[in-house]
């Protein structure tokens, strides 16, 4: 078979079946057309100058569209958190079932990362605990857009977290406090009492105050931080002693977020019975 060859003059550049005028596929079109390597490199720079303005303008627009976007959202933000917290705190307070954790308060001992406190909020939500309360927090904004992405649907409660410089700020003297720590370790060695289990030490707690008629008290559950734990120091101050959560051994301790929502929904279940 005979292989078709070009009637003209071609640059490196230039291909047999796309590049030339004339030849489209190899095959057919007009033949004898010259083109000049020069006049078709200087059309090709120029159209690729084009294309790079244009590029840029668009990119331009689209920085320029999307700044605006970040201060009409962040100018609204506010709003919408505040909207958010609430409604989540009058659906609490229109709530009265016995069975939901309204009487307890989470207390995070010098949480590190935000999207640990997001976390914990979140978990809170879900098992309706009304309060977040941040002691000497190590991050630099526990509101940061981390934070409010980890507490997805619980962002107001997050952002009306309180904060306090010392755990018995935190606790008060009307509170109770129950710590959470791992068993046998020091901490746990320095809790005035121990429970077995979160809800066993919620189920106590609630026939004590409901005998002693103390409704308006609240069941302070104190987590330490992320790498740490609770201290010694800590773990002593809470009145009402500690809980430990029981795991296997093929890990040390359990994550701040995944300890929180474990303990909580221990406390939340519905009776054996039930179940």
């Amino acid at each position: 078979m005979a292989m078709w060859k070009p009637s003209f003059p071609m640059s490196k550049s230039q291909c047999e079946c796309c590049c030339v005028p004339g030849r489209r596929g190899g095959n057919g079109g007009s033949k004898g057309v010259s083109v000049s390597s020069s006049s078709t490199s200087t059309r090709a720079a120029g159209a690729v100058a084009a294309i790079v303005v244009v590029a840029a303008r668009r990119r331009g627009a689209t920085v320029v569209a999307r700044r605006r976007g970040a201060v009409a959202s962040s100018s609204s933000s506010s709003s919408s958190f505040a909207s958010s917290s609430s409604s989540f705190r009058s659906a609490v307070d229109d709530d009265d079932d016995d069975g939901k954790l309204h009487d307890c308060a989470v207390v995070l001992v010098a949480p590190r990362f935000a999207g640990s406190i997001g976390s914990v909020a979140r978990s809170c939500a879900a098992f309706d605990v009304p309060e977040m309360r941040i002691v000497n927090t190590k991050c630099k904004d526990h509101t940061c857009r981390k934070a409010r992405g980890a507490a997805a649907g619980a962002q107001g409660l997050l952002m009306n977290a309180n904060m306090y410089d010392t755990l018995e700020d935190a606790l008060g003297d009307h509170d109770d406090g129950l710590c959470f720590v791992v068993p046998g370790s020091d901490a746990a060695n320095a809790c005035q009492s121990m429970h077995s289990s979160p809800r066993s030490a919620y189920t106590k707690w609630k026939k004590q105050t409901n005998k002693q008629n103390q409704n308006r008290r609240k069941l302070c559950l104190v987590f330490g931080a992320e790498n740490t734990g609770l201290s010694e120091e800590d773990a002593a101050k809470c009145r009402y002693g500690g809980a430990q959560i029981n795991h296997s051994a093929n890990i040390e301790s359990l994550s701040l977020p995944h300890a929180v929502s474990v303990a909580l929904w221990d406390m939340y279940r519905p009776d054996d019975d039930h179940m």
